[in-house]
């Protein structure tokens, strides 16, 4: 199964931004979330909205005289633009996935969702992490994570949770860093970052996992209020 990619786009011309949406709902690699037509509103939400690429408008720029890509923190993004204002050379500086010209035409914005895909979404097989059980960085299989939890002595460091049955501890991980990893990655409460695939069924506010192993970990995963409303997006929309 295609993982859509979520897409935000900041573009202050409603005409423009109805045309992206409309291309992106047909495209079955991207799909728009949210849409912004004032940055002052993009960069207040930028936190809080769970997103894997930005679609903007190289006009735009905050009260400060800022752009917006360059608040991105190295955020993948494509860049729209008209092709006349001095703020482009400026904005493709910052290395977007892709430069588009105005108006837009759904042949090239297709390409530019399939090079964002093949860019973003193409998965990691193994990763080399710090680990306390071994010397050395060990190998471990990305997609094979099935539940990461913070460590309740140290919560710098991660217990991560194999579908194997085996247990590591990753040391001095964030959990952005850990969400990263994957597009699979799903943060469910403050300490919990569960594998869409493991995700068995979700109640309320309850996600029962299933391993093929028996493991320490718990069967099931409080979901955080705070993280609902992103959670059940990204599983059932996945």
């Amino acid at each position: 199964m295609i993982h859509r990619l979520k897409i935000v786009t900041l573009e202050e011309d409603v005409a423009t931004a109805e045309i992206v949406k409309s291309f992106a709902r047909q495209s079955s690699v991207a799909t728009i979330i949210r849409n912004f037509n004032k940055a002052s509103d993009f960069l207040e939400q930028l936190p809080r909205v769970h997103f894997d690429y930005c679609l903007i408008d190289s006009d735009i720029k905050d009260s400060n005289g800022l752009m917006p890509v360059q608040m991105l923190n190295s955020k993948p993004f494509i860049l729209l633009t008209d092709g006349e204002k001095t703020n482009l050379k400026e904005a493709i500086a910052l290395s977007p996935i892709e430069v588009i010209l105005k108006p837009l035409v759904k042949d090239k914005l297709d390409k530019a969702f399939e090079k964002a895909y093949r860019l973003i979404a193409r998965e990691k097989e193994y990763g080399l992490f710090r680990v306390a059980e071994y010397d050395n960085r060990i190998n471990l299989r990305i997609n094979e994570m099935a539940v990461i939890v913070t460590d309740e002595v140290d919560p710098r460091h991660k217990n991560v949770f194999m579908q194997n049955g085996d247990h590591y501890t990753l040391m001095d991980y964030s959990m952005n860093e850990i969400l990263a990893l994957s597009p699979l990655f799903v943060q469910v409460n403050k300490s919990s970052i569960v594998n869409i695939k493991v995700i068995k069924e979700v109640t309320h506010d309850t996600a029962t996992i299933h391993l093929v192993k028996s493991t320490e970990c718990a069967k099931y995963v409080n979901i955080g209020q705070s993280y609902k409303n992103n959670f059940l997006e990204r599983f059932f929309y996945r």
